[in-house]
């Protein structure tokens, strides 16, 4: 049992602990990592665009279509990278196991960022468009 995890230590470990029962390990934990990956992907995204509206310079017309997806899944490959290096190793979680108190802490930890990020994000960025 592992106490004392950092909230995204302790969101990633819940998430990976409970979808570890229906995909292997190494999957698993790839597909938590990308997740929060994605998320800091959007997170990221939304910070760029706010900092660029908040210093006054023009929003990007650069972007075109076809490079657009290429630099978006770049930008997620980013995201998941950094997200892996800076957290629980992929081998810490095949032998983690938490309190279920913890457990559930960390799901609802996960789903509250993931309910915000859906809610503030686009909103924001809907915003900043009529702008």
């Amino acid at each position: 049992m592992i106490r004392d995890l950092n909230k995204l230590d302790l969101m990633i470990a819940a998430l990976y602990l409970r979808y570890r029962r229906r995909d292997d390990h190494w999957l698993s934990a790839f597909w938590t990592k990308l997740f929060f990956g994605f998320l800091g992907m959007v997170w990221s995204w939304c910070l760029f665009e706010w900092s660029l509206y908040l210093i006054g310079l023009p929003r990007p017309e650069f972007i075109h279509e076809p490079y657009l997806i290429g630099i978006v899944y770049g930008h997620w490959i980013l995201s998941g990278f950094i997200i892996h290096i800076f957290t629980l190793s992929f081998e810490d979680l095949s032998t983690i196991d938490l309190y279920p108190e913890d457990y559930i802490r960390g799901n609802k930890l996960a789903f509250y960022l993931t309910i915000i990020t859906i809610v503030i994000v686009p909103a924001s960025l809907m915003w900043l468009d009529k702008q």
